[in-house]
């Protein structure tokens, strides 16, 4: 999402549907200077449920590929087929990306950014309800991956609209820590799920029934992220350029079309992010504990921990853009991601060789 002054064309009068006949987002446009939301409005609904269902389907993955799987006779074939449909997921998001940027660019951020909090929502509760393979046989394999790439189309619409919301939001000056508020609902959504699965997990009926339990929860985020986007307004930015009739009538394309070597860097930038993130948060819980026979509550501890960090840090360098800017901050983090990683998993299995020891 993301029409600019700069670079929007003015919609054909012959449009069959004009934005300002839009009933619900003209009511959502009268806004005063009292109705301007604080930034955690847009961290919690939004980015909250990004984070919390993608931990929670690793740690499951086990108890997800047992019962919905032919994992149910082989542990091993069931993890896989769990993880099969976690990349799935992955697969909808720059999807979901594309698809609700349209339009998010059509009809608002705010219209929009409720139907992928009820898309990825509603597919997180539908996962704890899908029936076993003793019922329905692979078919349960089957919705559970249609479930996921909904969660995918949700998440890449999401992500990309909350911090576009709270960055128009964003007065002049504090646009970095404003829009970095989106980011913090990632290390809430992990303590999220690293608490419910660490709370369930003992029980021996985890990977029977106890699995289901955390996706069903969080029917709680998707109430309390309704309830507060029901309430924000639409952007000013937005707002104006809906008044002046400045929409575009194929944004997506106008964006490929003007924009296509700023798409390459900004997706080349968030690989450089995100994929170091996943291997901390998902990946180190299967070579910790299949690979060095690590004891997987030191993991999930770890990862808490760093997750409670990141709730500090996240906030700090978003205001700290503000002050020498984001290409800096941009620069110094991915620099010290590479520096951090070969320490990282040389101490990770000098601990591995060390308590093997001492259990000899």
């Amino acid at each position: 999402m993301g029409c600019s002054p700069k670079t929007s064309a003015s919609a054909p009068d012959s449009l069959p549907w004009q934005p300002t006949e839009n009933r619900l987002l003209h009511l959502t446009l009268k806004a005063g200077p009292q109705d301007t939301p604080p930034p955690t409005a847009y961290a919690l609904p939004a980015t909250t449920r990004c984070g919390h269902p993608w931990p929670i389907a690793v740690r499951c993955a086990k108890g997800i590929g047992r019962t919905t799987a032919s994992g149910r006779r082989n542990g091993h074939v069931g993890a896989l087929a769990a993880f099969g449909t976690y990349f799935v997921g992955f697969v909808g998001r720059p999807i979901g990306g594309a698809i609700f940027g349209h339009y998010g660019d059509r009809i608002g951020r705010k219209t929009t950014l409720i139907v992928t909090l009820l898309l990825m929502g509603i597919a997180t509760v539908l996962v704890g309800l899908v029936p076993g393979y003793d019922r329905i046989g692979i078919w349960g394999a089957v919705l559970l991956t249609v479930l996921r790439m909904c969660q995918g189309l949700g998440v890449g619409g999401e992500w990309g609209g909350s911090a576009l919301l709270s960055m128009e939001w964003g007065h002049k000056g504090k646009r970095g820590f404003i829009a970095g508020w989106p980011q913090f609902g990632v290390p809430a959504g992990l303590l999220l799920s690293n608490g419910v699965v660490a709370l369930f997990s003992p029980s021996p009926a985890f990977l029977t029934w106890g699995w289901r339990v955390p996706f069903l929860l969080s029917i709680v985020l998707v109430g309390g992220g309704l309830f507060i986007r029901l309430r924000i307004l639409e952007t000013p930015l937005f707002a104006r350029l809906l008044a002046e009739r400045r929409i575009e009538y194929r944004p997506v394309r106008e964006v490929v079309r003007r924009n296509r070597k700023e798409i390459v860097l900004s997706a080349l930038l968030r690989l450089s992010e995100q994929s170091p993130f996943y291997l901390f948060t998902t990946f180190v819980f299967t070579y910790g504990t299949v690979t060095l026979k690590l004891d997987r509550s030191l993991l999930v501890n770890a990862v808490t921990f760093a997750a409670l960090v990141s709730l500090a840090s996240v906030p700090f360098f978003g205001y700290l853009s503000d002050v020498i800017g984001r290409k800096w901050i941009y620069i110094l983090g991915a620099a010290a991601m590479l520096v951090f990683a070969y320490p990282y998993f040389a101490l990770f299995n000098t601990m591995a060789r060390r308590r093997r020891s001492a259990r000899r």
